[in-house]
């Protein structure tokens, strides 16, 4: 069964070691952009909570559901991912991925989305949700 993607985009785990920092970046640059974010380590649903564009989603194992509902998958990471399930995930069911160049994130995306540098000029990571090309940060 087909189910119809919202226009926002997913992101799990919105700590600072996954990239909190350039996601708050992006948050800002695209107010009209909705995000979802989905807890992950700890919750993190307070440090978002000023931007009227997020929506906060508890703790869930099977998260099949937000992927089958998400149009793309952000990974901004800040360190270097051994090789992140969520992306795996996310593409098996059909999503396509935008993460930083850390680690294995790379080659888990391989060529199901986009790879940007972690270190960027200011607005670039933007153009990257919107599918264009460029980096995170700035």
């Amino acid at each position: 069964m087909d189910v119809a993607r919202t226009a926002a985009v997913l992101m799990v785990n919105p700590i600072p070691a996954k990239g909190a920092g350039l996601l708050h970046q992006l948050i800002r640059l695209m107010p009209e952009q909705p995000f979802t974010l989905v807890e992950g380590w700890w919750d993190t649903a307070a440090d978002f909570a000023a931007y009227p564009n997020v929506t906060h989603v508890p703790r869930v194992y099977d998260r099949a559901s937000l992927h089958r509902s998400h149009r793309v998958l952000l990974v901004p990471s800040a360190v270097e991912e051994a090789f992140p399930r969520v992306i795996v995930e996310a593409a098996l069911h059909g999503v396509p991925n935008i993460g930083t160049d850390r680690g294995g994130i790379p080659e888990a995306i391989g060529d199901t989305g986009i790879v940007a540098p972690a270190e960027g000029g200011r607005g670039s990571g933007a153009v990257s949700v919107e599918g264009g090309t460029g980096a995170f940060g700035g």
